[in-house]
């Protein structure tokens, strides 16, 4: 939830077909763990977010970013409320050139989405680090600030009419150029 925080003014708890609970971003943002825990939702994990300063920007240029060793799994509760982990990547370890276009192929389940999401800044991984190939440790507002995630069905999650244009979206029209001939790459 903590990566959409940003994007609601208003939060409606739907409770077997009906609304349980309205309220404002001010009031779910004080929310405590146990209401996320009670209803099935992940918590906002405030503590992780941060908006970045345009001065603070890690400038991924020519080079290739590389992972080693990410794990990273979603919290889950058994039937008789005792915690576990089951891991989606465990002991992941990538590398991905500048400027290459990479497909992400397997079966429904397989990580491919939480892969995609750990890369680009919106989930946090449990153990390992990802880094730019000249040693710079990437956090995940550097991933944040340099990526943008077109969820699985784009068709009904987009702002714009094109992908294109919602990546474009807030950015200034001198960064839309360098973003349009960077496009003409592919």
């Amino acid at each position: 939830m903590y990566y959409v925080k940003s994007l609601f003014d208003r939060f409606l708890l739907v409770k077997e077909g009906e609304i349980a609970q309205d309220l404002s971003r001010e009031e779910v943002i004080h929310l405590e763990g146990a209401f996320w825990d009670e209803n099935g939702l992940r918590t906002l994990e405030l503590e992780e977010y941060r908006i970045s300063e345009k001065k603070d920007l890690y400038q991924l240029n020519d080079e290739s970013i590389s992972g080693k060793g990410l794990k990273f799994c979603y919290p889950s509760t058994t039937k008789l409320g005792n915690k576990q982990n089951q891991y989606i990547l465990n002991h992941l370890n990538f590398n991905m050139e500048c400027g290459k276009a990479i497909g992400l192929i397997g079966l429904n389940g397989t990580g491919k989405t939480t892969f995609a999401r750990v890369i680009s800044g919106l989930e946090k991984i449990k153990e390992g680090k990802i880094w730019a190939e000249k040693d710079k440790e990437l956090n995940r507002k550097d991933l944040m600030d340099m990526s943008y995630f077109v969820f699985q069905d784009s068709d009904y999650q987009l702002f714009s009419e094109s992908v294109l244009d919602e990546m474009l979206l807030g950015i200034s029209s001198k960064d839309k150029k360098k973003i349009r001939k960077r496009q003409s790459l592919f």
